[in-house]
């Protein structure tokens, strides 16, 4: 059985998009924001929390007291894929803490979201993989840790659009500096659309 210990790290910036902006910001006017709130910033790469030991094949998550450095080293989070996912959540699923969760499930989900953030014609994978992506949604909405608008593009990832539009409306009263992120959600919401997308940037939004 592969044990996994706790790691106490700071909830990561995908969790809110503010965090996500202001991380935008310092690093110049060029990254991108996505509707997961997965932003990407050149030249800089947000290590996993869940890595793959390149001696064995399976998963720790860091901090794992037990794993020596010569059996734990990994490609890091660019080889991490839609596959590493589902080997991951089988070894690790029922062992993370809920702690362990809110750093590892945005990653997750990020992960899967990549396949339409390159592929973005592409079609909602059916099967197992879904089944696994729609639990890390629906454990991603009861964390207080994930802001209300995060939780409205959760909503419309999950196609409760109407709930999606409702939650949104809610984060409109909570953050109105953040009406122009809400209405692209929004938007999308109302014309029935689940896949992640884009976000227009101003840019006095990341300055």
């Amino acid at each position: 059985m592969l044990y996994v210990t706790s790691l106490v790290l700071d909830y990561p910036a995908c969790v809110s998009f503010k965090k996500v902006l202001k991380r935008l910001a310092e690093s110049g006017s060029d990254g991108k924001l996505w509707s997961d709130a997965k932003g990407e910033v050149p030249m800089l790469t947000k290590l996993s929390p869940i890595q793959k030991r390149s001696k064995y094949g399976n998963y720790y998550f860091q901090g794992e007291m037990d794993c020596g450095k010569s059996d734990c080293e990994s490609d890091g989070f660019n080889k991490f894929d839609w596959s590493d996912l589902m080997g991951a959540d089988r070894e690790l699923g029922k062992l993370l803490t809920e702690e362990q969760k809110k750093v590892s499930y945005p990653m997750l989900l990020h992960v899967y979201n990549d396949m339409f953030r390159e592929y973005p014609g592409g079609v909602v994978l059916e099967g197992t993989i879904l089944s696994v992506i729609r639990n890390i949604r629906e454990e991603l909405l009861q964390f207080d840790e994930v802001d209300t608008i995060l939780k409205g593009e959760l909503l419309r990832e999950l196609r409760r659009f109407d709930a999606s539009v409702e939650m949104l409306e809610k984060a409109r009263t909570e953050q109105p500096d953040m009406g122009w992120l809400i209405d692209q959600i929004v938007e999308q919401a109302k014309n029935h659309n689940r896949k992640v997308f884009e976000i227009d940037l101003m840019p006095e939004m990341l300055a």
